[in-house]
């Protein structure tokens, strides 16, 4: 296994679970750029000997580069190794996502040619913003999946900005709620320079950076009905990845099915089924309008798409390297 991977170190491990009759003298990891690495290759020595769970920290690796490892166990009767896993260094190094003063979790960099023509990363957020554990707001609840953002009044000066309704999913349906025909904008308004309900150094995705992020979905690590989020597992939704390659589950970004509120009388609706992220982009026929990121149980495709701003549907950061 592979996990807290950075641009230049990892740590990876594995499991020994029978000696084969032999007791096991010697066990860590093998890497290289190609596959089927041996100890003749780069290897890490686990601290201890035997049958169990172990992990090595690996370092000293290049940055942006693919390697292949396999845990490995050495008995009198020989080198035994495990499957092949990739690692894939980060072109740069995860940093924290902090929102109202609490320092969440790290980033997750993803590779991608963000503006259609040269791979750099781009750092997700790693929650849904609005993100609280269980018992900070309510303690019947959890609050995980986030808040759900509703944007702007008819207010010019207001327009596109959160400010109408940024509820949890299971709180009361708000009273009143802002309709498509209250909410109005012109083809100058814009979402707070991006930032919208971000935190400072964060941006609203565009639509064109969740379709490349969609574009590396693999397989059923497009829709899955058990990811893990925010350290739990057992969440419906997707897992996408960008140009992180090859796509290993538990490696991109996930996107709870959080749910949504009605554009019309602010009922909830739709957790677990689907999941609407707002990006910072307008509809080109109608300026009430933003692009969203749909998550769906009835189909591995994620695609972006418009829908009026008077819904209420989640938001998941980004930031630029510096």
């Amino acid at each position: 296994k592979v996990g807290n991977v950075t641009s230049t170190t990892a740590t990876c491990g594995g499991n020994i679970t029978s000696d084969g009759g032999s007791a096991i003298k010697g066990r860590g990891v093998c890497y290289s750029t190609s596959e089927n690495p041996t100890t003749a290759d780069s290897k890490v020595v686990a601290s201890s000997a035997g049958t169990g769970e172990f992990s090595c920290d690996i370092t000293g690796l290049t940055k942006g580069t693919t390697y292949y490892v396999r845990a490995y166990a050495v008995n009198e009767i020989g080198t035994h190794y495990g499957a092949q896993n990739p690692l894939i260094t980060f072109l740069v190094d995860p940093i924290d996502y902090i929102e109202n003063g609490k320092n969440l979790a790290k980033s997750i960099p993803v590779r991608g040619k963000w503006d259609g023509e040269n791979e750099t990363c781009l750092h997700w957020a790693p929650v849904n913003c609005g993100y609280e554990e269980v018992g900070e707001v309510n303690t019947d609840s959890d609050h995980r999946l986030g808040l759900l953002y509703q944007w702007g009044y008819g207010d010019p000066t207001l327009a596109y900005y959160p400010k109408a309704a940024a509820i949890y999913y299971d709180s009361t349906t708000p009273s009143p709620w802002y309709n498509n025909s209250t909410i109005k904008g012109t083809a100058s308004d814009t979402w707070n320079n991006n930032q919208g309900p971000c935190p400072d150094g964060w941006r609203l995705p565009s639509s064109a950076e969740f379709a490349v992020l969609s574009a590396g979905k693999n397989g059923s690590c497009g829709w899955v009905t058990s990811g893990t989020y925010a350290g739990n597992t057992g969440y419906k939704g997707a897992e996408l990845f960008g140009g992180n390659t090859p796509t290993v589950a538990g490696t991109g970004v996930f996107f709870p099915a959080a749910g949504d509120r009605s554009n019309s009388y602010g009922a909830a609706a739709n957790r677990g089924k689907y999941g609407y992220y707002w990006s910072s982009n307008h509809s080109g026929i109608d300026k009430e309008h933003a692009s969203v990121l749909p998550l769906s149980s009835s189909s591995s495709d994620v695609s972006v798409g418009s829908s009026p701003c008077s819904f209420g549907f989640s938001v998941r950061c980004v930031a630029d390297p510096k």
